[in-house]
């Protein structure tokens, strides 16, 4: 699925990936500012910038582009050259499951929004910055409200957790994890009937 020189079209990690050069990068910076607007983010790749939207976001705008009837079947028919794995890809894409960030995000202070994941059977929440600036902001505000919190480096990133011993310290907290775990569940089981 992957391309040497373009791009790819990922189905297993559900995303969309356009590879351009250093030297090239400058000539289609139209092209990338309104791929950025479809919510495509950019990032250095060495000698090469790789412009990719990923999940839900890339599910979606394949849907979208798909739901023309006119591309649809010329990607359709171009698809079904020998060597036209991005385009059928693409249309696999179209059928892929996948949920929303929105819906196991939930709020802990004013502003500052956090992801729900469970991991090996213990609940912990996530929120991801790039920044320092902005981890050590969202890091006082959660120390502020009474959540002791360490950030952890990931490659680029940084990954600020509160644990489900934290959690489970504000009742307020521990309703708002149980509601999306509740929708989780719900979902699953509804995909097996």
């Amino acid at each position: 699925m992957r391309f040497s020189e373009d791009g790819t079209v990922d189905i297993k990690r559900r995303s969309i990936t356009l590879a351009i050069g250093n030297s090239k990068y400058e000539l289609w910076r139209d092209i990338v500012r309104r791929m950025k607007a479809l919510s495509f983010g950019v990032n250095n790749g060495g000698h090469k910038k790789n412009i990719r939207i990923c999940s839900s976001k890339a599910v979606e705008l394949v849907k979208k582009w798909l739901s023309d009837t006119l591309i649809r079947a010329m990607i359709e028919d171009l698809g079904q050259l020998f060597d036209a794995d991005k385009l059928r890809n693409l249309i696999t894409l179209t059928n892929a499951r996948v949920r929303p960030k929105g819906k196991s995000i939930i709020e802990i202070v004013d502003g500052v929004w956090m992801g729900v994941r469970i991991c090996d059977g213990y609940v912990e929440l996530s929120i991801v910055r790039r920044r320092l600036e902005d981890v050590k902001a969202v890091q006082e505000r959660l120390r502020s409200a009474g959540y002791n919190t360490e950030p952890s480096q990931r490659g680029k990133r940084f990954v600020i957790y509160i644990g489900q011993d934290e959690i489970e310290k504000c009742p307020e907290l521990v309703a708002k994890v149980c509601e999306v775990l509740r929708r989780v569940h719900e979902e699953a089981m509804n995909e097996k009937h």
